[in-house]
């Protein structure tokens, strides 16, 4: 945890950390759960600013960069059973508020594998939104799907945006 409260005439410029995005503002709350068995991993961070993010947020395409802002992220990792045969499953998200002016933004993403012996399947998609500045509204979908067949690989994407065509910055 970290806190900070500046002494000079201008004071929004506080912030309070529960863990932090890493790399650029320190490292996330840690927790791995039974590693030589399942290693089950997860992350997570609560940052709270009084005047705006200073560096981007990693996994968005914008940050709030005036005002009250507040970002939030969790990460999630697990791997079940054991090779040849076994699962691993990841899910992450980000997400960040701003007040000045208002915004939101986040990010979700998810992967997921199968190994079968020689063969796997695959999946991962990511989920992009982000509202304002203004009347600026941004959304995107990634989906992509795999089979591996051992001497070759059959995959596959979609790929669906709506909104302003480029994210605001």
């Amino acid at each position: 945890m970290e806190v900070r409260y500046p002494l000079t005439p201008d004071r929004s410029d506080w912030s309070i950390h529960l863990g932090a995005a890493a790399p650029d503002y320190g490292t996330p709350i840690r927790a791995l759960l039974l590693p030589e068995l399942f290693a089950v991993g997860a992350e997570a961070y609560l940052m709270l600013h009084g005047n705006g993010f200073r560096k981007p947020l990693p996994g968005l395409t914008a940050s709030p960069a005036a005002g009250f802002a507040a970002a939030a992220g969790f990460s999630f990792r697990a791997k079940y059973g054991v090779p040849p045969v076994w699962a691993e499953l990841a899910a992450d998200a980000v997400v960040a508020f701003g007040s000045r002016p208002v915004f939101v933004a986040g990010t979700v993403g998810v992967r997921g594998a199968l190994h079968l012996g020689p063969f796997s399947l695959g999946l991962n998609a990511t989920l992009k939104l982000q509202l304002g500045p203004g009347d600026g509204k941004f959304a995107e979908l990634r989906a992509c799907g795999s089979i591996d067949l051992w001497l070759f690989e059959i995959s596959g994407c979609v790929h669906l945006a709506f909104g302003d065509s480029a994210p605001y910055n």
